[in-house]
């Protein structure tokens, strides 16, 4: 018969010690796991307190808090031990009054315990972080109150994972419990590697504990961003959020229900008509609707405040049916309007607080919300007013007029193909022209990119002539004109040396070869003629008009091809050197070309802004966003920034509630940017 193992320095002093307790410390986890297989005891129960910081420094207070949590989750993978959740364990602590200070000592947490119906507390303190991260844990017997086991654990800080999984499997062995392969699998799975995410997450969890909602809700946030693949930072998120939403959704089906009531028992009296004015029951059930209504007024959103005043109003009630005693006194009415109007600013509906608003201040001059109504109004009208302003004073045309010239400059001067360069500003140059925007140094900027364009340059020509520019402008283009004229004029000579060496005739020719056509920008021809030749040149040769070919192109392909090759020679070819400059000026020139639309949308809105035309910058910038999600010039969370803002700045319903989308939009895209923090400071501001 087996002998079944007992430590008996480890058995309770106390009397009746039950089975479950004798498997608790059997020394032989087979036995133990017989009788739990049996029936005849259940799993051990533990409770994992929060671990005390002993560091030295309060910010990590948090981290024992996370400890813990992390400890829960691994040792509730073993079946033979039975973990107090930590929300349960919350609740019954703060009924016993029992502050994280208490925790460490072992009658406290012995009597924690009880609350908690533990066999087994775990108590523990972070010790230190630095030159080594050291946890210290300690195994107190609920019935007893003793401390039956130490168990401790460290390592470098970076691989606080591991020793928190030391811990645990710590925790098991001194309780002597077996765990199957399959669980100390599950035990040894890693959360997270990344200290930050856990630093985050524990804080988050501890604030959680404090009530501090928001504090948790951007800790988790905070976890995720440095691991998004944290799940418990995920799950806590996702809890926090569907507590969030619930308590919401709970206190607003309160408030839905008393609201529609209330509405109910108004249009009732109001069907009632004169008969019901005349009726002292239905006149005394009216004054208990409007104590009810006023008594959560302030707790509902403002779009019902409105519909509850807008109704109290519709009943026509006689300006002696009065509301409040003493000096508060003042009708029903009175204060519905008022309410009416005060709603509708609140909700930036400007029809209704112009409607009702004006009606409030016509009829009550001397009543206690006409100050402040008489203030939404002027500050409305004056926004009215300066929008119409600058539409007649033709600001919009002309910022568009300004910003529009610039985009096609931009694309004119910064194109990177020589070949559709040409086209690009004569583009502008007709835009300009036809909106007499013209100057001399755009003509300037345009000759230097005709490319022997001499359509092109004779355009230029003309309208400098029509604008009266400087003989010497002229003469410039003239010369441009005469040279291409004789250049061209000897385009019958331009393939002689190629002739020459196809008849062979010629042994060799240079780079040079192809420069005929180079000058009247006909690259295409160029490149087919150089196929014709390169035989007869050296590699060196080849290269050099390989790269005047792709520079003019804005063939960057070709000119990573070509430093490549550089790279390799015995003596490198001095490309080597210009390939960076050259790609950088090319990819640059091809970025400003596609970003031109989207700068110039960014500036019209600043623009409109600037003007007080905060509607129409905000649908720009809506633009912009939307189709130039890539944009270079600004960050997509400063954008997103603007464009709420500017949604949030029109004083309008419906762009109140395009700047909420958008600030959501915001938040959820980049949670922990500065940006979000605004949004979210921003939001709490928002009419319910």
């Amino acid at each position: 018969m087996a002998h079944w193992n007992v430590d008996a320095r480890h058995l309770p002093l106390t009397h009746g010690s039950s089975l479950r307790a004798l498997a608790t410390h059997l020394t032989d986890p087979l036995h133990r796991c017989v009788l739990l297989f049996l029936g005849i005891c259940s799993a051990a129960t533990l409770a994992v307190l929060p671990f005390d910081n002993h560091t030295g420094d309060a910010a990590n207070d948090a981290l024992g808090v996370g400890v813990a949590d992390m400890l829960v989750t691994d040792l509730g993978e073993v079946a033979s031990l039975e973990l107090i959740e930590r929300s349960r364990m919350r609740d019954v602590l703060a009924e016993m009054e029992l502050s994280r200070s208490d925790w460490v000592d072992p009658t406290r947490a012995a009597k924690a315990g009880r609350g908690l119906g533990a066999e087994w507390m775990l108590v523990g303190s972070v010790i230190a972080l630095e030159p080594k991260l050291r946890i210290d844990a300690r195994l107190v017997e609920v019935e007893s109150g003793r401390v039956l086991h130490s168990v401790s654990a460290e390592g470098p800080r970076d691989t606080f994972f591991e020793v928190e999984k030391e811990l645990a499997f710590g925790v098991t062995e001194k309780l002597g419990i077996a765990i199957s392969a399959r669980e100390a699998g599950r035990v040894g799975r890693v959360a997270t590697e990344s200290f930050a995410a856990f630093r985050d997450w524990s804080a988050g969890l501890d604030a959680l504990d404090r009530g501090a909602v928001e504090d948790a809700r951007k800790r988790f946030e905070a976890a995720l961003a440095h691991d998004s693949g944290f799940g418990a930072a995920g799950d806590a998120l996702s809890g926090l959020k569907a507590s969030l939403a619930s308590s919401a959704a709970v206190r607003q089906e309160s408030i839905d229900a008393d609201m529609s009531d209330v509405l109910a028992r108004i249009a009732r009296y109001r069907d009632a008509g004169r008969r019901g004015a005349r009726d002292p029951a239905a006149t005394a059930e009216l004054r208990e609707v409007i104590g009810a209504a006023t008594a959560r007024y302030y707790q509902l959103p403002f779009s019902d405040q409105r519909e509850l005043c807008g109704a109290l109003v519709e009943l026509g009630l006689p300006e002696t049916f009065v509301m409040g005693e003493g000096p508060h006194e003042r009708s029903v009415t009175e204060w519905a309007m008022g309410c009416t109007a005060m709603a509708s600013a609140s909700l930036e509906d400007r029809a209704s607080l112009l409607a009702w608003g004006q009606e409030y201040v016509d009829r009550y001059p001397t009543g206690p919300y006409y100050p402040s109504v008489r203030g939404m109004l002027d500050q409305l009208v004056a926004i009215i007013d300066k929008e119409e302003s600058a539409r007649a004073s033709g600001v919009i045309e002309a910022a568009l007029l300004k910003r529009t010239g610039e985009m096609m400059e931009d694309r004119c001067g910064d194109e990177p193909d020589r070949r559709r360069s040409p086209a690009q500003c004569r583009e502008w140059l007709v835009w300009m022209r036809d909106h007499e925007r013209l100057e001399v140094s755009d003509l300037r900027r345009i000759r230097s990119r005709a490319c022997a364009d001499a359509s092109l340059l004779g355009e230029v020509r003309e309208a400098l002539v029509s604008m009266g520019a400087p003989a010497s402008e002229v003469a410039g283009i003239d010369s441009d004109l005469a040279t291409l004229e004789k250049h061209v004029a000897r385009k019958a000579e331009w393939s002689e040396p190629i002739e020459q060496v196809l008849a062979g005739q010629r042994r060799t020719v240079s780079y040079s070869v192809i420069d005929p056509w180079m000058r009247v920008c006909d690259f295409d021809e160029a490149r087919r003629q150089l196929l014709r030749v390169q035989h007869a040149m050296d590699a060196r040769n080849v290269q050099t008009a390989e790269w005047k070919l792709a520079r003019a192109i804005g063939d960057d392909v070709a000119i990573e091809a070509l430093g490549a090759i550089a790279r390799t020679q015995e003596r490198p070819f001095k490309l080597e050197h210009e390939v960076r400059s050259a790609l950088d000026e090319i990819r640059t020139g091809r970025f400003e070309v596609d970003q031109a639309r989207a700068r110039m949308l960014e500036q019209y809105a600043s623009d409109l802004d600037s003007a007080g035309l905060e509607r129409m910058a905000a649908e720009t910038l809506e633009t912009l966003y939307t189709e130039f999600p890539d944009y270079w010039y600004r960050k997509p969370e400063n954008i997103l920034s603007r464009l709420a803002y500017a949604w949030y700045s029109a004083y309008d319903a419906d762009a109140l509630a395009r700047s909420e989308h958008w600030y959501r939009v915001l938040i959820e895209r980049f949670p922990n940017s500065s940006e979000a923090d605004a949004a979210r400071a921003r939001l709490s501001t928002f009419p319910r």
